[in-house]
């Protein structure tokens, strides 16, 4: 299994990338299945409980199989515990890529250095000027042409 993390400060851009990044994989023919924004109700007994009880709010959850690759993509906000849900998640539905989006550093980001095979893509805040819809395109257009075409 390979893990892609999408890695930056918030509002940098990384669930606009991993929408552009299912927007890609679709458009070129992968089965894909999109999960509500409320997990809780679809995914409960496969994630353990967060702490607290807490079940994520999630941006944006999609699993698909293009070319023989079985791919999961989440975001769920800017929360160690729950992109580290999302990693345990994907590991028990057997991947063979996961995309997900983490902060700079911390938690997150120390578990995924766990895993055998993983990169991390720099996310970086968009100057003035600069066109978002494309930069986002651009850098998930790299990662579909990097990772996964």
């Amino acid at each position: 299994m390979k893990v892609i993390a999408l890695r930056g400060k918030s509002n940098t851009g990384k669930t606009t990338v991993s929408r552009k990044l299912a927007e890609i994989l679709i458009s070129n023919g992968a089965s894909y299945k999109m999960y509500p924004n409320k997990i809780d109700k679809y995914l409960q007994g496969e994630l353990s409980p967060l702490p607290n009880g807490i079940w994520p709010r999630v941006d944006f959850i999609m699993e698909c199989s293009f070319k023989g690759k079985e791919i999961g993509l989440a975001s769920v906000g800017d929360y160690s515990e729950y992109s580290m849900a999302m990693l345990t998640f994907w590991n028990k539905r057997g991947k063979d890529l996961i995309v997900l989006c983490c902060r700079s550093r911390g938690r997150a980001t120390n578990r995924i250095k766990e895993e055998k095979d993983y990169a991390f893509v720099k996310m970086e805040k968009v100057t003035a000027g600069e066109n978002w819809q494309a930069y986002c395109l651009a850098k998930a257009t790299e990662i579909f042409e990097k990772y996964i075409a």
